[in-house]
C-alpha cells in the first residue's frame, strides 16, 4: 500500500478522534505499543514530509525552466529535478513496502515499519536537497 494512503488514513482517524493522542493523551498506550509508536511515527513522518517539501520547492525555484544554450552542457533544469524526484518517490515507497514485508510483525507493526522507513528516507532526501542548495 502506498505510504501516502497510509498517511492520509491516519490523519483522518487522528482528526476524527480529536487530534493526535501520541503527545501524552490518555488514548496513547505505553511507549513500545504498536498503537502509540505508530501515532508518534505519523507525527515524525508529517514533519519529514514538510521538510522535504520546503527543500524541494526551494531547489526547484532556483533552477531554470529550460537549458541555456550558452550555458554548461550539464545544466540541470526544473524538469530534471521533477523527473528525479518522481523516481526517488517510487524507490522510497517500494523499498519501504519491501522492508515492511520482511520485518512483518503482528497488529500494526508492519504499518509502523513501513512508515518508519519512509520517515527515515524522507529526512535523508530532504538533507540531500538542502545540501545541494547550501552545500
Amino acid at each position: 500500500m502506498p505510504i501516502k494512503l497510509i498517511f492520509v488514513g491516519a490523519l483522518c482517524v487522528a482528526f476524527m478522534k480529536g487530534g493526535f493522542a501520541a503527545s501524552g493523551g490518555a488514548e496513547c498506550q505505553p511507549l513500545g505499543s504498536s498503537s502509540c509508536s505508530l501515532e508518534n511515527e505519523y507525527l515524525a513522518n508529517a514533519q519529514a514530509e514538510r521538510r522535504l517539501e520546503v527543500a524541494y520547492k526551494e531547489l526547484l525555484d532556483s533552477l531554470p525552466s529550460k537549458s541555456d544554450p550558452a550555458g554548461p552542457k550539464t545544466q540541470v533544469t526544473k524538469q530534471d529535478l521533477v523527473k528525479v524526484q518522481r523516481i526517488w518517490l517510487r524507490y522510497r515507497n517500494d523499498s519501504c513496502y519491501f522492508e515492511r514485508s520482511i520485518r512483518g510483525g503482528g497488529a500494526r507493526w508492519p504499518d509502523y515499519w513501513q512508515l518508519a522507513c519512509a520517515t527515515k528516507r524522507t529526512n535523508e532526501r530532504a538533507a540531500e536537497l538542502e545540501n545541494l542548495m547550501h552545500g
